[in-house]
């Protein structure tokens, strides 16, 4: 019963932080990663995209500590 309620009273707090502004920022960010994605695949294609071998390493390094 507890358990219930508990999750039943999570579920409305997420739908009243689901504010409209909250929304329009994850949209914003939606299409903001589509375009970056959107610009590396074309620099992909063209051949024109360069890999920045430091941060690739720095990045696998801390991954893998």
């Amino acid at each position: 019963m507890i358990r219930k309620i508990a999750i039943s009273t999570f579920l409305n707090m997420n739908q009243i932080n689901d504010k409209p502004e909250k929304r329009a920022i994850r949209s914003i960010n939606k299409t903001e990663k589509i375009s970056r994605v959107e610009e590396i695949r074309r620099a992909i294609e063209n051949g024109t995209y360069k890999i920045d071998i430091e941060k690739t390493a720095k990045a696998l390094a801390k991954a893998l500590l």
